[in-house]
């Protein structure tokens, strides 16, 4: 029996600013954990497999939940997307 494992996608994560980043896969719609990004500003790079994400972030310095942001996203095989976070 062989298992087919679909080729990565590539996202490079772009921080303007030090914070909280947090990565979610979605799976039927509902987040599940996947990996937390450095706090550091800077160029991070991830490789996933095709689906859909959702990154959680709040920047350092901001003490309310309600300043949490989200952004959902879709990875493909082969591509790599570029993420800008001001």
């Amino acid at each position: 029996k062989h298992i087919q494992i679909p080729a990565s996608g590539a996202m490079t994560m772009i921080k303007s600013k030090p914070g909280s980043y947090t990565l979610f896969v979605l799976e039927n719609a509902m987040p599940r954990w996947i990996h937390t990004l450095t706090r550091e500003e800077g160029v991070e790079l991830l490789f996933l497999l095709p689906g859909n994400y959702r990154l959680v972030y709040q920047f350092q310095n901001v003490n309310r939940i309600e300043s949490s942001k989200t952004l959902d996203f879709t990875v493909q095989s082969g591509i790599q997307k570029r993420i800008q976070i001001n």
